[in-house]
């Protein structure tokens, strides 16, 4: 059952004790596949639910006249619909699915610090260095 196979029940026969003992594992056979059922509608229907507000922002984001702003919002609306894809794994109890890929560590770097910058160049944050190579990772979780 851990592995997604469909359990066939168990034959109920022989001696009373073994005759108990099938009812029982059946009955918790039937439990926990209902459970794994109903764990996987939740799941569906809370990531739905989550993702029909990004989808709509999307959308608005579209009718922004500001390039550089519509690319900021699209690039949060990207991290958002990603975390949400990874809290919804972490429930499920799965590590979240995310190829390993070269990662450009100071576009990394910079998308993290720009929220905290402000317009003028006089940010709370401040950044030194430079990686003069792409590493290989997972973006979302070096965010």
């Amino acid at each position: 059952m851990s592995l997604g196979a469909d359990v066939e029940p168990v034959v109920e026969g022989g001696g009373s004790e073994v005759i108990e003992v099938s009812r029982a594992f059946n009955a918790m056979r039937t439990r926990i596949s209902r459970y794994l059922t109903e764990r996987g509608q939740l799941f569906s229907a809370i990531s739905h639910d989550l993702r029909t507000p990004i989808t709509r922002l999307r959308l608005r984001v579209e009718l922004l006249e500001d390039e550089q702003l519509q690319r900021k919002f699209s690039r949060d609306l990207d991290e958002l619909e990603l975390l949400v894809k990874g809290a919804l794994q972490c429930v499920k109890d799965t590590d979240i699915h995310e190829n390993i890929e070269p990662v450009d560590l100071n576009a990394l770097l910079e998308c993290l610090v720009e929220p905290w910058l402000l317009a003028d160049g006089n940010g709370r944050v401040t950044q030194q260095g430079e990686a003069h190579a792409a590493y290989s990772g997972k973006p979302l979780a070096l965010k």
